[in-house]
């Protein structure tokens, strides 16, 4: 019998869960893009949400 073992990034399985919680919405409500910046506040919070719980160094730690 082979065994076949693959690394399996959780990404994938953050991004269903903020789909299926629909944080992009309720971000758009809450915060709403008044000054018409070219990427929207909802997907900013969004990207940093799934950085922090995805990445040992989330990137509000890193220094220039």
């Amino acid at each position: 019998m082979d065994t076949k073992i693959k690394s399996v990034e959780i990404l994938p399985l953050v991004k269903y869960d903020m789909e299926g919680f629909e944080l992009a919405r309720l971000f758009d409500k809450f915060v709403p893009n008044h000054s018409g910046a070219e990427i929207a506040p909802a997907q900013v919070l969004c990207t940093m949400i799934m950085n922090i719980m995805v990445s040992t160094t989330p990137l509000y730690w890193l220094h220039d």
